[in-house]
């Protein structure tokens, strides 16, 4: 931790801010331990500097910088300017902090050149990924990640034809004739530059604010997007503290932080400096229609608490008392930090005046990850509109909106699947490697604190479908592929795994991989499965070499003709198929986790794990799989290495890898055209047919007779083994009663997928567009009072819950006597665990 340590103030001197300081008390011997056991705390949770992720954000901001500055110099030679703003140039960023980056361009870079010409450069650039540009937010911007680090970027256009790199954004004048954008760009910084001129100890003022941000990130009241104080407000409302307070060491400013916020004459603004001619001077406005303002101290100053509610204010209010009593008991030294920033359960009711009876689900739904980064980051800047109408109905006393998001994707292969997918159910036991469709959900927490019984119940049907209809009326709702559900939930209905996350809160970001097929680990009770890390894996399986079925692509499995070599040289002969065969595998083994053992070998092109698809082991995995390289020398190589040995890995089961001596069909086709290459006369041919084994390989053979008339004993004579293979599949479809809605034809993107270029998903069927449009609306517990039907409304009914519900604030002697409680039980319940 940097230390806070600073000259002391003499009482001559003239201080920043609007006001003189109320102390000049210097720290005390105590508070030196005391600040060093904030300082420890902070470390122990992240909140401190850390030199690797400093270095790791400057050379990301600062290939950023050349980028934008080659950019503009393509263009005419105009300069530009990359200022970073937020925790990063206030200096407090976490090891896990995000980059928020302004760029400063000339006239002649017009904000539609910058968010498509230079978004196009940054999708071209190397390191950069999972770009996304949103030009209808109130700021626009552009997200993507670089190098590992997430980066968000706006844009500012200056009336200047050239922009110096270390150009002076303090000057007001900068400022005439920009439009509204751009000035809402250039405050980030110049805020940032502004608070930190302001405040009399730069090091005490960063601790603070450090101890402030994980307090109200871990009590839920981080998010200005739901209405809570944002990232500027808290530094700015902990600069007025230190302006008022110019030489207490952290710890006292914590203290002192929550008493005054807690004491101040709201809604009587939070300012640093004086304002003359803003809209937010209080003697031009004294009567302000947000309850808790907080003006930026930049021309033209502006209010961080805009989005306040009455809800968030009376939950930040609460909050604000709770923190003045734990930190008047570590004073005492009655409590530690750590119960400062004990994670608020939410989800499991509250506790003290913030419990609550019933929660709504808000469940936001898409079919790919661009798709749903803009579709949720939408809906979530939506559910303030949802929260005010909900504090409007009469019986809910309280609207808490959670600030933290579940992201979830899931694999479907049916229609049933994608429907619960967006229904937030969880996902299935068995993980699928060819999946028709990835449903991607973000699940939202509203929870309601009921006040006065209202006779027949609180209706939020009304809420609800003003809320879907402002959702569905902007440009990110496509119906055919992005879908809003939303369900009334009581505590114990929650998932698990959601109500007892301890995840804090951060941006939102595109964090969902394709490879993180469930994101949550789930309880499966059917003991048949077994859950290891993220994936669920089968208990039992058979042997490949002796049963029969069908991989994961559809291709027929025989025992006795994919089984390889038992012989020490198994690399003698490679097939035309290129492919291994993989036998032996321990029942827990996953593609995932094959795939990562094998692929140190080379690079893989293809995997085929295989399942029972039919009888009693249904959806068990058999125990084999097929691998095909980029090369034969890394098929070589994986056998001489692994063929015939026990790896820890595998258990205690002995691994058979070798050359598979008869290709599946979609392995057959992936072969490259030069495996078939004859030498002697340039000309390609197809391989020589081998004799059917089994009744489906020969039924396969006979409908290919039927279909294609030319095909004879030799198929050279025969169309191209594509066009042949797509009809034999799509018949051996409809003879298998495949339960399809709509048959697909076979395409390009399967054409590259049996060439060997990896797994690629198939087009998706229509029924998986239709699940989003059939989804509904509104999903009604058992426990809630309908009176209309799901898409207009329900009703809650308020008088179920405990009388507590509806009780009056506590006084602070009552909240400190029963935080007590709560810490002496907890440090109790301490010892037992750890014995």
């Amino acid at each position: 931790m940097t230390s806070s340590k600073a000259p002391l103030f003499p009482p001559s001197r003239s201080y920043p801010g609007v006001v003189p300081p109320l102390s000049l008390q210097g720290p005390a011997a105590q508070d030196a331990e005391d600040t060093q056991q904030l300082e420890r705390m902070l470390v122990d949770h992240g909140h401190c500097d850390d030199a690797a992720a400093l270095a790791r954000r400057e050379v990301a901001v600062d290939k950023i910088r050349r980028l934008f500055r080659l950019f503009v110099g393509d263009n005419d030679n105009g300069g530009g300017a990359v200022r970073t703003f937020g925790s990063v140039a206030i200096g407090v960023a976490s090891r896990d902090s995000d980059v928020d980056a302004l760029c400063i361009g000339p006239r002649f870079i017009s904000r539609d050149r910058f968010f498509k010409a230079f978004a196009n450069t940054l999708k071209s650039a190397p390191g950069v990924s999972s770009l996304s540009t949103i030009t209808e937010a109130f700021v626009p911007v552009i997200s993507f990640d670089v190098d590992g680090i997430e980066m968000d970027i706006v844009y500012a256009r200056l009336n200047m034809d050239h922009i110096p790199e270390d150009i002076d954004l303090s000057d007001d004048a900068l400022l005439a004739n920009l439009d509204e954008r751009c000035i809402r760009s250039l405050n980030g910084r110049r805020v940032a530059d502004e608070v930190l001129q302001l405040v009399p100890n730069v090091a005490a003022f960063r601790t603070t604010l450090r101890c402030i941000k994980l307090w109200a990130k871990s009590r839920g009241i981080y998010s200005n997007i739901l209405g809570y104080l944002g990232g500027v407000a808290w530094a700015i409302s902990v600069a007025k503290v230190c302006q008022l307070y110019p030489n207490a060491a952290p710890n006292v400013l914590v203290t002192k932080f929550f008493n005054i916020m807690l004491h101040w004459d709201w809604p009587k603004p939070v300012i640093l400096k004086p304002i003359h001619s803003d809209p937010w001077n209080p003697a031009v406005a004294p009567h302000l229609p947000i309850p808790m303002p907080i003006v930026t101290p930049a021309y033209p100053c502006m209010c961080a608490t805009h989005n306040m509610t009455q809800s968030t204010f009376s939950i930040t209010m609460h909050e604000l008392k709770r923190a003045a009593v734990v930190t008047e008991m570590v004073a005492m030294g009655e409590a530690g930090w750590e119960d400062l920033v004990e994670v608020e359960e939410v989800l499991k009711g509250g506790s003290g005046d913030g419990q609550f009876g019933a929660f709504l689900a808000v469940i936001a739904s898409s079919d790919s990850e661009e798709r749903h980064f803009v579709w949720s980051g939408w809906v979530e800047s939506r559910l303030r509109a949802l929260t005010k109408r909900l504090e409007q109905i009469p019986g809910i006393r309280l609207v808490r909106a959670h600030t933290t998001s579940f992201d979830r994707l899931t694999p479907c292969k049916t229609e049933d699947e994608v429907a619960a997918a967006c229904a937030g159910a969880p996902p299935p036991p068995v993980v699928y490697i060819d999946p028709i469709c990835i449903v991607y959900t973000s699940t939202f927490y509203i929870a309601l604190g009921f006040g006065v019984r209202v006779e027949g119940g609180c209706d939020v049907g009304g809420a609800v479908a003003e809320f879907l209809g402002i959702v569905r009326g902007g440009s990110a709702f496509r119906p055919e592929s992005t879908g809003i559900i939303v369900k009334h939930l009581k505590a114990n209905e929650i998932p698990a795994e959601h109500s007892s996350s301890h995840t804090l809160y951060r941006k939102r970001r595109k964090t969902l991989e394709k490879k993180n097929l469930n994101m949550h680990e789930s309880s499966i009770s059917n003991p048949q499965y077994a859950v290891h890390g993220h994936l669920s894996y089968a208990k039992e399986g058979g042997d490949i070499r002796k049963s029969s079925g069908t991989s994961s692509s559809g291709d027929t499995i025989h025992a006795e003709s994919m089984n390889g070599s038992t012989g020490d040289d198994t690399s003698a002969s490679v097939p035309h198929s290129g492919m291994l065969f993989v036998g032996g595998l321990d029942v827990t083994m996953t593609e995932f986790r094959l795939k990562k053992f094998f692929e140190k070998y080379g690079e893989i092109t293809k995997l085929d794990y295989h399942w029972h698809k039919t009888g009693p082991k249904a959806g068990q995995p058999k125990g084999s799989a097929f691998i095909k390289f980029s090369s034969e020398a890394s098929g070589v190589a994986a056998i001489n290495a692994l063929h015939g040995t026990v790896p820890t890995w595998n258990g205690t089961r002995k691994l058979t890898v070798a050359w598979s001596k008869i290709a599946s069909q979609t392995s057959s086709s992936t072969s490259s055209p030069s495996d078939f290459f004859s030498a002697r006369n340039n000309t390609v041919v197809d391989p020589p047919p081998k004799r059917p084994k089994t009744k489906r390989e020969f039924e396969a053979r006979a409908l290919e007779a039927s279909i294609n008339p030319r095909v004879q004993k030799h198929p050279a004579a025969s169309v191209n083994n594509d066009s042949r293979i797509a009809s034999i599949e799509r018949k051996l479809r409809e003879m298998e009663g495949a339960e399809l809605s709509s048959q697909v034809e076979v395409s390009a993107v399967e054409a590259e997928a049996r060439k060997g270029k990896g797994h690629v998903l198939p087009p998706k069927p229509a029924f998986v567009h239709r699940a989003w449009q059939a989804a509904p609306v509104v999903q009604p517990s058992p426990s809630v009072v309908v009176i209309a039907d799901a898409s207009s409304g329900f009703v809650l009914n308020n008088g179920d819950g405990p009388e507590e519900l509806r009780r009056q604030p506590l006084t602070l002697d009552e909240e400190m006597a029963r935080l007590k409680r709560e810490i002496e039980e907890r440090k109790r319940r301490l010892p037992l665990a750890n014995s």
